[in-house]
């Protein structure tokens, strides 16, 4: 039942059987640490604000980013030169026994007691963090990521809106501080996790190759200070890379503001309500919350002369005294409670609304934002709605305004984020760890030791009402230095993204250069390509995958260059060109007022058509013909009816029926009975959508099927899925266990073209066995398929060559990559291809080239 049920929503969010194990460790490990943060970083927030006033939050923070970095450094060695598995399991255990041996504290020492969680929750939590994302990151290969991170990502979300539910519902069974117990159970739930991965291990695959293994041995043996320092020579080489560790620097140093102000206003909010009021005996506040004291005196004296009893706000208020707690408390009904629950409950609930908001952000509108804006872009976007969010918060600072304040900043906070880790494509994989652990491990934490350095300053000489206001200008200011950066940046990512265009040793930063380029928000970008195409070697795949990001870019001057790919040997280039040629919707009116244009495309569409053999890359030259709706594309198909050669004849039968005129039929009616199947079955196809003809084309492509050869039989199946013969489906479903595998397999494929997907199984089976260009051409073929249809399809296909790939890669397991036999190298490729795995393609293919000889 479970794994129906796993298969049923790995259709939906394309994750295949054999990579769930890997989704599920990655997801709970991801989810169980998400709670256990969460928690307790709740959890610390309020015991700071109730042990020592709100106006004492800023230190916490200090001493939370201090150790953060203390930590980076005692690890930084540790992460790289341990079994990481292990590493986190010791880790998690360790964090859990602090946070319970930290309440052996609790009525003594409240220093020692908030000492150890804060040490527990900046130093291990955080760590783990770190160790959880690289060992995410080693379960899956590039392509698999695409597809699992999203996934995986929203336990983040997720875990969020589970620890504030937590939160919410304990606060009335017990103290904020016993609650540690139940988050470090949820760290210790890490564990388990982590012990069945190690029986799962080895069968979890991996590409290696020889030089990114000996890249891992160097960077384990690299101390901290090592990597930094190389991360910082990367940032001052890297124009774009000092923008973006401003941009980290001053996001986090607003994170840290905007957490104050809201953690500020929501404990303002509790006290002055009236509904839950709280003095502590022996703590004083100090002038910056003189309003918030004042406030806490004049009640206590008007209870204190009263009989015990007095009016708050229409409510009728009872003053006792707790002996047990030594904490003066007013109970409101007939229920006491203290700022701390309050506190609590308010920032439990807060934490699920804020989490649900982004896990839909993430869902359904981050990915879709980012792609239709760009990176940057998107990072602006952020920006403004926050400087639009803090600006109301200056006009009338209150829980409300700060609440939305603090919303935004964790809801289009998910754009930001997104984006972040993915500029850091821009980078070489050879220097991305280490300015990743550079802008973690220092960027991160000085910001927010930067920001409270302000918090602290301001508070010293400015009264309440006055620090507030400081606190939101600063913000503005802060967010306002953001968007000049980030718009700055835009020419120096593009100015990056061309670099690494260069970098001819390293393809895979080119390929991800070219797929950078192509999103919105580069000034020149179809330039750059171009001159990139047109002035470089390349590979067929990288030529292919720079046209096509020409395709997404949409920029109509490249057509010289798009009609020069037109000649390539290469049938896949080809296509592509054609594909992006036929995707310009100015292409009509460009070749009409244009007249030289409009001969030359002719010219070598016509000259294409007719020295290809392939029947694919003419039906993409009609399409092309189409939207130019050019009189001499008739004469010159016409000319072709009457000259060619029976396989271009079928072919142009085939795509003259695509015009859909019905005096096409005075021009193919004449083939429907030649004596080349091929061609009569085209003609068959072409009249079909012609209802008089019907009657005389059902019963010759039966006759096809029963009493033809092979060849015939084989046209005839082929020829009900074109023709859409519905009322055919239970033969076809018969020939799906005919004992010829080919006959079966194009009554699969005519099932498919019917949206019967009970041949897909046969067709999935025989497509895996296909060699790499048989199989290339019938997965093109696709593309004919209604897209609805196709999706499904394409989704089933590649997980069966990721499951493929998994059984290949897992008998190889200790070998390079360079080591495999040629053979299993030959279907690597094919099976990276059908996926669309550009970068693990790459190695492939420089596993083929380097030679047997090399290899041993």
């Amino acid at each position: 039942m479970f794994r129906k049920f796993l298969i049923s929503v790995g259709t939906l969010v394309n994750i295949g059987p054999h990579e769930w194990v890997r989704v599920l460790f990655g997801w709970g490990l991801r989810f169980f640490w998400q709670v256990s943060y969460m928690m307790s970083w709740t959890i610390l927030t309020v015991l700071t604000v109730d042990y020592f006033g709100v106006e004492r939050l800023p230190y916490f923070y200090i001493a939370n980013a201090l150790l953060i970095m203390l930590g980076t450094m005692l690890f930084s060695g540790m992460i790289h030169r341990f079994v990481r598995n292990k590493f986190m399991a010791i880790l998690a255990v360790i964090a859990a026994l602090i946070f319970f041996a930290a309440l052996w504290f609790q009525d003594g020492n409240v220093f020692l007691f908030l000492g150890l969680v804060l040490v527990s929750f900046s130093i291990l939590l955080s760590q783990l963090q770190i160790l959880i994302s690289l060992f995410i990151e080693d379960l899956f290969s590039p392509s698999e990521s695409e597809r699992a991170f999203p996934v995986i990502g929203s336990a983040e979300t997720i875990g969020g809106i589970v620890a504030g539910l937590v939160l919410a519902s304990l606060v009335s069974f017990m103290e904020p501080e016993t609650m540690l117990l139940v988050a470090g159970g949820f760290t210790l739930l890490m564990v388990p996790v982590l012990i069945f991965f190690g029986f799962y291990r080895r069968l979890i695959p991996h590409v290696r190759t020889r030089e990114e293994y000996q890249e891992k041995n160097e960077r384990r043996l690299i101390s901290f200070f090592s990597k930094i320092r190389q991360g910082s020579q990367g940032i001052k080489k890297i124009p774009f890379l000092r923008g973006l560790l401003v941009l980290v620097v001053s996001q986090w140093m607003v994170f840290t503001l905007i957490q104050f102000q809201f953690t500020n206003a929501l404990t303002s909010e509790i006290e002055v309500r009236g509904e839950f009021l709280v003095q502590e005996e022996g703590i004083m506040r100090s002038n910056l919350f003189a309003d918030v004291t004042k406030l806490f005196e004049e009640g206590k004296r008007e209870i204190e002369e009263d009989v015990g009893i007095h009016h708050e706000n229409g409510l009728e208020v009872h003053y006792e005294e707790e002996p047990h707690a030594g904490v003066k408390v007013f109970r409101v009904g007939e229920e006491t409670h203290s700022v701390k629950e309050a506190l609590t409950h308010s920032l439990g609930l807060l934490h699920v609304v804020f989490s649900v908001l982004a896990l839909i952000m993430q869902l359904l509108f981050a990915s879709r934002i980012i792609g239709r804006f760009g990176i940057l872009s998107s990072i602006v976007i952020y920006i403004i709605t926050s400087i639009g969010a803090v600006f109301g918060m200056t006009l009338k600072y209150g829980f409300a305004t700060a609440t939305i304040a603090r919303g935004n900043d964790e809801v289009l906070g998910v754009l930001y984020r997104n984006s972040y880790h993915s500029s850091y494509y821009t980078l070489r994989e050879n220097i991305r760890g280490y300015v990743k652990e550079f802008f973690d491990g220092i960027a991160r934490p000085f910001g927010i030791i930067l920001a409270t350095l302000f918090i602290v300053l301001m508070g010293q000489y400015l009264v309440y009402s006055e620090f507030i206001f400081a606190n939101n200008i600063l913000l503005i200011a802060i967010l306002g230095f953001m968007l000049i950066t980030t718009l700055q940046l835009r020419s120096k990512h593009t100015l990056s993204l061309q670099k690494n265009l260069s970098l001819h040793e390293d393809t895979e930063a080119q390929f991800d250069a070219v797929e950078l380029l192509s999103q919105p928000g580069h000034k020149d970008a179809h330039g750059i390509l171009l001159k990139y195409l047109e002035y470089s070697k390349h590979s067929e795949m990288m030529t292919i995958h720079i046209l096509h990001a020409l395709g997404r870019i949409s920029y109509f001057h490249v057509l010289p260059e798009i009609l020069k790919h037109l000649e390539s040997e290469s049938e896949r280039v080809q296509i592509a060109a054609l594909e992006l040629l036929a995707g310009f919707k100015d292409l009509q009116k460009a070749c009409f007022e244009k007249l030289f244009t409009r001969y030359r495309v002719l010219h070598s569409l016509k000259d294409l058509f007719m020295r290809t053999k392939s029947k694919q890359v003419r039906r993409k030259i009609v399409r092309v013909f189409e939207g130019m709706n050019d009189k001499t594309v008739v004469e010159f198909l016409i000319h072709i009816l009457d000259s060619a050669e029976d396989d271009v004849k079928a072919d142009c039968i085939y795509v003259i029926g695509l015009f859909h005129d019905i005096m096409s039929a005075y021009y193919i009616e004449q083939y429907l009975f030649d004596k080349n199947s091929r061609v009569s079955m085209s003609a068959a196809a072409a009249l079909w959508q012609f209802p008089k003809y019907r009657l005389k084309i059902l019963p010759l492509v039966l006759s096809k099927i029963e009493k033809g050869e092979k060849e015939e039989k084989l046209m005839g199946i082929q020829t009900l899925g074109e023709i859409e013969a519905y009322h055919e489906m239970p033969k076809l479903k018969d020939l799906l266990r005919d004992n010829d595998m080919e006959i079966a397999f194009a009554a699969s494929f005519a099932l498919l073209k019917l949206g019967e997907s009970k041949g897909l199984s046969v067709f999935i089976k025989e497509l895996m066995m296909k060699n790499y260009h048989e199989g290339m051409k019938v997965f093109n073929d696709l593309n004919k398929l209604p897209n609805n249809i196709r999706k499904g399809i394409l989704l089933s296909v590649r997980q069966h060559a990721s499951r493929a790939i998994n059984i290949i890669l897992s008998k190889h397991s200790d070998k390079y990559l360079s080591e495999y036999p040629a053979p299993d190298l030959e279907r690597l490729k094919y099976y990276y291809s059908l996926m669309g795995a550009h970068h693990e393609v790459m190695k492939v293919l420089d596993a083929l080239a380097s030679g047997p000889a090399k290899r041993d």
